[in-house]
């Protein structure tokens, strides 16, 4: 368990028993239902969305960080052959890209650089023999993938704040939309990902750099096509919500 590789199911864990609890756990079985050209996702919403704690629920679904058995067991998600088969089966990878670069500008460190290092540094550990301090991150994991069969799941919350929040020239937003482009458009991404699960407010459309993501799959406001109900809220669950 780390802080960026494999991590617990504890944050999913205490919202799941706050009063304001929405059980969305049915996505699940709608993820591990799509083809492997779909693996691809990127969900946009307005703040307060619930677009987190959706990326905490999949990182306690996926991570082999957690033993979540008992945690989705009172939940609305299929327990059927493959959403067990695939419970905590798989090297999950979450940051927090606004949080990072926050930290980032505070330790004048670049942003890029940093997010890469943190990531590489929990592989090594986890696979000391493969991974070597001076990996790219998308090399570290196609090395994995490579030796092992390992698959990864990729979920970046905020993945847009670099996008919306520095000059469209910067250095630093420039080199973020390189490191998005070498993450998962590179020839290897297809094998390595199992999925990868991007959160922001922008629409990719409305971002300079959507070339660098432009094989996700986008589930907007307007477009949310068969996630509507699992990224947002329905009519039912706010008025009880407002009851409760």
């Amino acid at each position: 368990m780390g802080r960026f590789l494999n991590r617990d199911n504890q944050k999913y864990a205490k919202f799941s028993t706050t009063k304001y609890f929405v059980d969305k756990t049915g996505m699940i079985n709608k993820l591990l239902e799509k083809d492997d050209d779909e693996k691809f996702l990127c969900c946009s919403r307005p703040r307060r969305f619930g677009k987190s704690i959706t990326a905490h629920m999949l990182v306690a679904y996926f991570s082999r960080g957690a033993d979540s058995s008992s945690l989705f067991a009172p939940l609305k998600c299929v327990k059927d052959r493959a959403f067990l088969a695939n419970l905590n089966q798989y090297d999950t990878i979450f940051m927090d890209i606004q949080a990072q670069f926050v930290k980032a500008k505070d330790q004048n460190a670049n942003p890029n650089k940093m997010l890469q290092e943190n990531v590489v540094k929990e592989l090594r550990e986890a696979y000391p023999e493969l991974v070597n301090a001076n990996d790219n991150l998308a090399e570290a994991l196609s090395v994995v993938h490579a030796a092992t069969g390992s698959e990864f799941v990729i979920i970046f919350d905020e993945w847009d704040y670099p996008i919306r929040e520095l000059a469209e020239n910067s250095r630093e937003r420039l080199d973020y939309i390189e490191f998005l482009r070498m993450m998962f458009k590179n020839a290897e991404a297809q094998d390595y990902v199992r999925l990868a699960y991007l959160t922001g407010i922008l629409p990719m459309v409305r971002a300079k750099g959507q070339s660098a993501v432009n094989n996700f799959d986008e589930y907007t406001m307007i477009d949310a096509r068969g996630l509507g109900g699992d990224i947002g809220f329905v009519e039912e669950e706010v008025q009880e919500l407002c009851e409760r």
